[in-house]
This record gives structure tokens, sequence and C-alpha cells, in this order.
């Protein structure tokens, strides 16, 4: 019986470092708060269409001093039977909300792959003051 060669020292390393990167990242919401950003109802309707449909993504948002200037989506989830980790945010233009207190951003949005998708959201404010973070999912045939 032949025994396994250990797998050298520098690619266990970076096995290592590539499966744990993503507990490195860390983000963190600003405790709520007077003027913390605030979001709820994160949702894609409809929830499972084919490849190539059109989407629409929205929130609910509030914050007190309405001074929200960023939002941004993660991609964090299954996507064809792979598990992926986004690590750059994709920005959400968050310009027509300027001001308002409240409110529900929408955006429209297509995937040309089948799978699973997985997405979190937060948004921040003009003093750096993160929402809370939310998951939705979207599944695509």
């Amino acid at each position: 019986m032949r025994l396994a060669k250990p797998i050298p020292l520098p690619i266990t390393a970076f096995l290592v470092l590539a499966l744990t990167s993503c507990a490195l990242i860390r983000y963190e919401p600003t405790p709520p708060g007077p003027g913390v950003p605030r979001i709820a109802n994160f949702r894609f309707e409809p929830a499972s269409v084919r490849a190539g449909e059109v989407v629409e993504m929205s929130f609910d948002f509030e914050d007190s001093f309405g001074d929200i200037v960023e939002g941004y989506l993660v991609e964090s989830g299954i996507r064809e039977v792979r598990w992926t980790a986004g690590l750059e945010p994709i920005p959400l233009d968050m310009r027509g909300h300027k001001g308002n207190l409240f409110g529900t951003f929408r955006q429209k949005r297509v995937w040309d792959a089948e799978g699973i998708y997985i997405y979190e959201v937060y948004v921040v404010d003009a003093k750096g003051n993160r929402s809370n973070r939310l998951r939705a999912r979207i599944t695509v045939y």
C-alpha cells in the first residue's frame, strides 16, 4: 500500500489563506443610534426567473439625517453549485435618494447564467455610519 505524499508547506499555507480569507475581511455595522441608517425588506421580485429575464431588486431605507451617500451589493453565495464569496462590493447609485429620510431603493437586474445567487446589501451615510446588512437570494434557471 502506498501512502500519499504530504502537501508541501507553501501550498498548504496558500490553501489555508485562500479558504479563510473571507473571515479576515469583516463588515462591522455602526451600532444603532441617532443618525445611523437602517435598511429592511431586501428582496428580488420575482424570486425565481429564467436566465435573461429582468428582476427588480429593492430594499427600504431610513436615515434620520437623510444623508445616505452610498449603497453596496455584495455577492456571497452559491453559484452553479460552486461557492463564491465576492470580495468587491458592487456600488449602488443612491444619488436619487439624497436628502430623503426614508424610501425604497429599486434597481432592475438581469442574470445571464443559471444558478442560485445570494446577495447582501448595506448603505453608508455621509458620516461613514454603516447600516445593518441584509441578505436575499435569486434563483435563475
